[in-house]
């Protein structure tokens, strides 16, 4: 298939410690992403040589979860220009993030990309928003199905149009 770039996760070294409360100690952050890129960089000169980019996805729960993290990685391994992006828009919605400024700002580091279908659904007996992932066909099972729908500007799915929540 001659494929270019290998989808990975980050890793989660800082991730616990990234809420403000409690405390955590000075320099704690900085720490941790010196730590990740001295454990990524010997992995990302092995994929230069033979030509291959690792394209990260940015998810909640790993410590590349947005821009501004996947900025400070890349600047903690210099640049490195194996250093890319899995660009998979469904973990935008949750964070509220727009997907195609992203697309704007980080086009020169998206390498590959995650495809599949996200909705932001409700819980049935809960007032908390929940995430259902579904395949394009499956439109007629969806718990969306039943009440009005619009695109999601981020999502390939539809956001659940429902008052008082979040919307797309």
């Amino acid at each position: 298939m001659r494929l270019t770039a290998r989808p990975t996760f980050s890793g989660a070294l800082p991730w616990p410690f990234l809420y403000p409360w409690p405390q955590r100690p000075p320099g704690l952050i900085e720490t941790a992403f010196e730590e990740l890129a001295k454990r990524w960089k010997p992995i990302l000169d092995a994929f230069d040589e033979a030509g291959c980019d690792v394209a990260y996805e940015l998810h909640p729960g790993e410590d590349l979860f947005d821009g501004a993290t996947f900025e400070r990685f890349l600047d903690a391994v210099g640049g490195h220009k194996r250093c890319a992006i899995n660009y998979d828009p469904s973990h935008f919605v949750l964070q509220q993030l727009d997907c195609l400024e992203f697309i704007d700002i980080y086009h020169e580091r998206i390498r590959a990309f995650h495809v599949k279908d996200g909705e932001l659904a409700t819980r049935l007996g809960s007032n908390a928003p929940a995430v259902s992932d579904r395949s394009a066909t499956d439109r007629s099972t969806s718990p969306a199905s039943s009440r009005r729908i619009r695109p999601g500007r981020c999502s390939s799915g539809n956001a659940v149009e429902a008052p008082g929540r979040w919307r797309a």
